[in-house]
């Protein structure tokens, strides 16, 4: 029964996370935090999740700065706080989440958030499997990160509530912030049928 709950609903469970996947090929890596730790050989530097911040973001502002934003948004999703939530993303920002759920600006992502966490995500946590930070410019940034919904007592993710997203961040006076979000589940590759 409890799996076939997940099932039905892990259609509008994971929604956190942007567009700009396009962008990737372009870009250099800054830091990526990975289960792995370490230091690659391109000078990318990896982490557990969770974590130590990685030694080449230690001395870097911006990147402790880009990774705490989802350390702030799991501590607002475990408190039921979509307004804390939210105010991890611009004004007008994009959420599109798995559902295909597209919210423009911080109110309506707050608002529809809030639903959900009264609802199908209530007592729920998300945990952090895997986070990449690749700069784009001075001020803006793409996170890429793998993470899924916990529900009750869990630790460790089912495979209907793994999810990869994207985010475009953005430093606005001198605060980094989420522009856009994009969330998509990881297909299983045993071949099951999807939730949705």
């Amino acid at each position: 029964m409890r799996i076939h709950q997940h099932r039905k609903w892990a259609g509008g469970l994971v929604l956190i996370g942007g567009a700009g996947m396009a962008f990737l090929c372009a870009v250099t890596p800054a830091a990526a935090l990975t289960p792995a730790g370490g230091v690659t050989g391109t000078g990318q530097a990896t982490a557990p999740a969770g974590g130590p911040e990685p030694r080449a973001g230690r001395s870097d502002p911006d990147l402790i700065a880009m990774g705490e934003i989802w350390k702030r948004q799991a501590a607002a999703w475990a408190r039921g706080d979509a307004n804390a939530y939210a105010s991890m993303y611009t004004p007008d920002a994009d959420l599109i989440n798995i559902r295909g759920e597209h919210l423009h600006g911080r109110t309506v992502i707050a608002a529809r958030i809030q639903h959900y966490f009264n609802n199908q995500l209530k007592n729920t946590r998300i945990l952090r499997l895997a986070e990449q930070i690749r700069r784009v410019s001075p001020t803006m940034a793409i996170i890429i990160r793998k993470d899924c919904v916990l529900y009750g007592a869990e630790t460790t993710c089912s495979p209907v509530t793994l999810s990869i997203n994207s985010s475009i961040v953005v430093k606005r006076q001198g605060k980094w912030l989420i522009e856009s979000f994009h969330n998509t589940l990881v297909h299983p590759e045993d071949g099951r049928q999807r939730p949705f």
